[in-house]
């Protein structure tokens, strides 16, 4: 016998057949604070897979699997799609989508300028070159 380490949330389905093909299986039954963490990194690893994916068809149902878990992220944490929804088309109008691709590689500011605090108080998202 081999233990396999997961670590991590599953589809309740794959979960269910897992079951059914006679596997021991060490569940953790999380509370709502670790679902959500729980949650977070599943979304990451997601995403990961979508970074990995080659073809079209892995690449939308890498982006299938990442819509369905944030749409369960945000259910676990009271957000409904129409919130989302909204938000999405509020900051669209505010700050435009990103159908462009509007690559940034640095920018340039003056000691005085507004935002420089921002950035710098951001180090780990903003570094300065």
């Amino acid at each position: 016998m081999r233990k396999i380490l997961f670590k991590k949330i599953i589809r309740d389905k794959l979960y269910q057949k897992i079951l059914e093909e006679n596997v021991k299986v060490d569940k953790i039954n999380l509370d709502t604070p670790s679902k959500n963490q729980k949650l977070k990194e599943k979304l990451i690893e997601e995403v990961q897979e979508v970074l990995e994916a080659t073809t079209k068809q892995e690449l939308t149902e890498e982006l299938a699997d990442v819509l369905e878990v944030l749409y369960t992220l945000a259910h676990k944490s009271g957000i409904s799609k129409q919130e989302l929804t909204y938000t999405q088309k509020e900051k669209r109008e505010q700050k435009g989508g990103f159908q462009d691709c509007i690559y940034i590689e640095s920018i340039t500011l003056p000691e005085d300028h507004p935002m420089l605090n921002y950035f710098l108080n951001r180090p780990k998202k903003y570094s300065q070159v």
